[in-house]
């Protein structure tokens, strides 16, 4: 049986783990991977599937321990326009530089919205049609190429495809402005409690 060891707690309406689930929470395990859904509050928690059959979760985000401390929001949107919801994530990074005793800090998001779905959609079509994801789909069947450049590939496709929605923001303070050690990872913690 699959325990889940990461710290922060996974809570989700769907109360189900088939077969199928059994499969993903092990590939999870094994390959070091969290699924993000169910730890961002309430909004992350939602079912992502629903037809005349019922409601699921299946429909996932799932990324590495490491970057998971990136995610800064979580939802799972209403949609009417299909039997699947969107899920939306707010990502942030973090480049902080320390100069003369001034800390500047840049943080990066990415947009993707309701409102811009659709436009991102398309843009993700318009990069496999371009090739962009042709080492991930070639590699997932080949054994003897690892998981992990899968994974380098997968994301540095997905930055390609969401570099129109990339804002970046920066700001400088003298070092007793703002508690530099209360990072993510702190905020993480924080709200698991």
């Amino acid at each position: 049986m699959f325990v889940d060891t990461f710290d922060i707690e996974r809570r989700s309406c769907d109360s189900v783990t088939n077969k199928f689930g059994r499969i993903l929470l092990q590939f999870c395990q094994t390959y070091d991977m969290v699924i993000a859904n169910g730890r961002f509050g309430p909004e992350s928690e939602q079912y992502t599937f629903m037809n005349k059959n019922g409601c699921s979760v299946i429909d996932y985000l799932i990324i590495s321990k490491s970057m998971f401390r990136l995610i800064n929001n979580f939802a799972v949107l209403s949609n009417s326009e299909s039997c699947h919801f969107p899920i939306s994530i707010a990502l942030g990074i973090f480049n902080a530089k320390h100069i003369n005793n001034v800390h500047t800090e840049e943080k990066t998001r990415y947009d993707i919205n309701a409102e811009n779905a659709h436009v991102y959609s398309n843009c993700i079509s318009e990069n496999i049609d371009k090739g962009v994801f042709e080492y991930v789909f070639n590699s997932l069947s080949d054994v003897d190429v690892p998981i992990d450049n899968i994974i380098l590939e997968f994301e540095k496709a997905i930055f390609t495809c969401s570099s129109s929605f990339k804002k970046v923001t920066k700001w400088k303070y003298k070092h007793g402005n703002k508690s530099v050690w209360f990072d993510t990872e702190c905020k993480l913690s924080k709200r698991s409690l």
